[in-house]
């Protein structure tokens, strides 16, 4: 394989950097993106896979990988809580599930097979609400297109 070949996922990620090297009074995000940007996205850590999906960033690409982290532990966690991955999943736009029914469907049996972890666990209130958000909206859907 050609080395100066990129993925599909570093082609995302690199292409969302295009500028200069980020100062040193740069932002946080612009510094993160930059650093992410330099890594191997086999590389990428919990916090890394939470930050780039809040950026909506790749998150064709994004989703599935952190599927698979929830699939080993629903309460993973990066740099904030317990369940912060979670959370992030959680809070990406409707419109992203609406063309990855297969990708939310996932995300759903996941909550629904973790429902005793996730109701025992201490998550932060909100993202409670974003779960049971989530599984009901995910119950409408499919009730609607039955």
């Amino acid at each position: 394989m050609n080395p100066n070949i990129l993925s599909k996922e570093e082609q995302v990620i690199k292409k969302r950097w295009e500028g200069p090297i980020p100062s040193d009074d740069a932002s946080y995000v612009e510094k993160t993106l930059y650093s992410l940007s330099r890594k191997n996205n086999d590389d990428f850590s919990v916090e890394d896979l939470r930050f780039i999906i809040l950026q909506e960033i790749g998150l064709d690409i994004y989703i599935p990988k952190a599927i698979c982290v929830l699939s080993q532990n629903i309460l993973a966690e990066g740099d904030f809580y317990e369940g912060d991955l979670l959370s992030s999943v959680l809070q990406v736009p409707t419109s992203f599930w609406q063309d990855h029914e297969e990708l939310r469907c996932s995300v759903y049996d996941l909550i629904c097979k973790n429902e005793a972890i996730l109701l025992e666990s201490e998550l932060p209130k909100r993202v409670k609400r974003n779960v049971l958000s989530f599984i009901q909206s995910t119950e409408g859907n499919n009730l609607s297109s039955q």
